[in-house]
């Protein structure tokens, strides 16, 4: 039978199940209607469609039913089409809706109102409508009665087992996108729960089991514990995984899956992600995650998880910085994952602190600049424009100057760098005083005399109004103006 289904938007996944549950029983279903073109043609194709059709299968909802919804126009064509709705119109109560809302045209029938599976319920509905060009066509064929009737038996077996794989298959898509959003939310734990459900239903079905394993390693690369203060008791409790380790231990059954695949980089993520487990779950020294590392290179010998990590782990444990560099610049030598390779190179240095850490951070944040990289976001797990780099020029250059870290750069890509981390138009009001040194200072020391005077006396300017900055500072600030003005009456305006 050929089958127009009416519906709204807002139905269109249910939609899906009850058109392919109508396909399991051999009917030609008329839904979905993406691929028409707006105007007139729209409207001539939908008229012809049920025209065509044998059957108008109305889904009833608030939005359905609602002024100025298209399904109303639909219902107008069918009722031109057939005056009397009975045996051409089927509407199905999909959402509770009030009947003084429901057109008169669908009233005049019987209302379908599933109880249970809603698409399996509308299926056998239309099965029970009699049509007598099907009584027809088994008399003229009644000679054949037996032979239709065992492949009927056949076929309705048949259809009945594709039916229930369709609905199946509908209900993980609901699953898998459901995920989905969750995960592009950052809803690591919300979506997980929702693939294991889909394992509930398919335990051994390999989508499942690589989405589970992209969605652990998303989940250890931006692991965070999220934690609510009682303002009364001062305590903190956790929201959701309470440490580190149970983070770990729910995702390592799918890395530990994944990590025998026969697609050798797939296995050799997973193994690096093991590895990053074992740095999560254990901050002791004795955590051993370069076995991971190890078995990842052997598999993928260019594999950036694996590199960046294993770097991460040496500065980590004080180990050969030389070494942490050769694996940095192996990883990014690979072109792949480079937003998380550069994020966590560049947390491994800060993360070592001293004089070493942060001039090798310094010229790995001069060193995204020239090629591109973008830093990692502000809400990220690695994020450092804040909350590291906005300290490391405070307590190097504004608190008190740091001549090694100064000289990490040339002056002019000193100056290049910090106003590309810093642009003006992204710096607090209460960072401006320190910001505004900064740049100065390194105004100064690329040379920029004209530019450094202007900075330091605009600053100046500001002392009567800001609070909370050392006289050393305002001290300062004097000092390097004088400079500047000697250096300009001297007829030095630039080196």
């Amino acid at each position: 039978m050929k089958i127009f289904l009416s519906y709204a938007s807002e139905q269109s996944e249910l939609a899906k199940e009850i058109a392919l549950a109508l396909q399991a029983e051999n009917h030609t279903v008329f839904f979905d209607r993406s691929f028409l073109p707006p105007g007139e043609p729209y409207n001539a194709k939908i008229r012809e469609a049920i025209t065509n059709s044998q059957l108008v299968v109305f889904l009833i909802s608030p939005h359905s039913v609602a002024a100025g919804r298209y399904t109303l126009t639909e219902l107008e064509f069918a009722e031109r089409q057939w005056p009397k709705p009975w045996g051409h119109v089927l509407p199905v109560m999909v959402m509770p809706t009030p009947m003084a809302d429901i057109p008169l045209y669908l009233r005049a029938g019987t209302i379908l109102q599933p109880t249970g599976n809603i698409a399996a319920t509308v299926a056998a509905a239309v099965n029970r409508i009699p049509h007598p060009a099907w009584l027809g066509l088994l008399q003229r064929y009644r000679a054949h009665l037996l032979v239709l009737l065992s492949l009927v038996i056949v076929g309705v077996g048949a259809a009945r087992w594709y039916q229930q794989v369709q609905i199946k298959r509908a209900t993980l898509m609901r699953f898998y996108s459901a995920a989905k959003v969750q995960q592009d939310n950052r809803q690591y734990e919300e979506a997980w729960k929702l693939l294991e459900q889909v394992r509930s239903l398919t335990p051994d079905d390999p989508e499942t089991q690589e989405k589970e394993a992209k969605l652990a390693m998303l989940w250890l690369e931006n692991a965070r514990i999220t934690r609510l203060e009682n303002s009364e008791s001062g305590k903190t409790t956790a929201i959701g995984m309470d440490s580190f380790a149970a983070i770990v231990d729910t995702v390592l059954p799918a890395l530990s899956r994944c990590s025998v695949s026969s697609e050798k980089i797939h296995a050799a993520n997973c193994l690096a992600h093991m590895g990053w487990g074992e740095v999560l779950k254990y901050t002791s020294a004795g955590a051993q995650p370069q076995t991971y590392y190890q078995r990842a290179l052997a598999l993928d010998p260019d594999n950036p998880y694996a590199h960046v990590l294993w770097g991460f782990h040496i500065l980590r444990t004080d180990g050969s910085p030389d070494e942490a560099k050769m694996h940095f610049e192996r990883a990014l030598a690979s072109g792949r994952e480079r937003p998380f390779v550069r994020a966590v190179q560049l947390s491994a240095w800060l993360n070592k602190g001293g004089d070493l850490g942060e001039e090798e951070g310094i010229r790995v944040v001069n060193d995204m600049r020239l090629t591109g990289d973008p830093l990692p976001p502000d809400d990220d797990t690695y994020a450092v424009r804040w909350s590291r780099l906005d300290s490391l020029y405070y307590f190097r250059v504004c608190s008190q100057e740091k001549q090694s870290f100064l000289s990490a750069l040339s002056p002019s890509d000193h100056l290049a760098t910090f106003q590309w981390i810093f642009p003006e138009a992204v710096v607090p009001e209460s960072k401006q005083v320190c910001h505004q040194f900064v740049l100065g200072r390194l105004q100064e020391l690329a040379g920029d005399y004209t530019g450094a005077l202007s900075t330091f006396q605009n600053l100046q300017n500001r002392w009567a109004k800001e609070l909370g900055y050392t006289f050393t500072l305002q001290e300062r600030t004097t000092q390097a103006i004088n400079r500047l003005i000697k250096l300009q009456r001297t007829g030095i305006t630039k080196k």
